[in-house]
């Protein structure tokens, strides 16, 4: 069985918050052919290290991995950053022996890759959901719950195959008894499997 989980948000920082732990999550704007709004858990030293080096509106690239817990008794999936750095511009990128700095960076991008074993699958209106265990950086298991919208031909999915998993991100907000929550949705952009 294959294991995957890996993401790159390249973004804008437009909020930082210190948590007392020495922990903080980190809001970018990024795209997904949308605008989009994830929120970063930076939970080690390097990361929040790295981002005393940049500032509010920074263009970033964060590198991380698909996490799951319970808070509140309820499950809930975290993008988790295990590093942070400042982006370059595309000048800086196509001319680094000339030493430009340049005025404008690639286009903001959302990127997770996730492969793992089909542990469950639920029909949800015209998505289907599929919940995947695999493995953090660090060896721990982890469900990550990824959508597929319904093709026209569906797919034969099988708990037990090992699924491999190329995606995106939309961040919808509810409002949930007089607040707005914000909630990050693994969307897969395209599947593969096999046995």
């Amino acid at each position: 069985m294959i294991n995957k989980n890996e993401f790159e948000i390249k973004g804008k920082i437009i909020n930082v918050i210190k948590l007392n732990n020495g922990a903080g999550i980190i809001t970018l704007v990024s795209k997904n052919g949308r605008t989009i709004y994830p929120k970063v858990y930076a939970v080690n030293e390097n990361v929040m290290s790295q981002l005393d080096k940049v500032s509010l509106k920074t263009h970033v690239v964060v590198k991380g991995y698909v996490n799951s817990r319970k808070v509140n008794n309820i499950k809930v999936q975290q993008l988790v950053g295990t590093s942070i750095e400042p982006d370059i511009t595309i000048c800086e990128k196509e001319f680094a022996e000339s030493g430009v700095k340049g005025k404008f960076f690639d286009t903001l991008s959302t990127k997770i890759n996730l492969a793992g074993e089909i542990i469950n699958l639920f029909d949800k209106y015209e998505y289907q959901e599929i919940l995947i265990r695999t493995t953090t950086p660090d060896g721990y298991n982890v469900t990550v719950v990824v959508s597929l919208k319904k093709p026209s031909r569906p797919i034969d999915f099988k708990i037990g195959q090992n699924i491999f998993v190329a995606a995106s991100l939309s961040t919808p907000q509810k409002d949930i008894d007089g607040k707005t929550i914000s909630f990050e949705n693994i969307m897969a952009l395209d599947v593969a499997v096999r046995d």
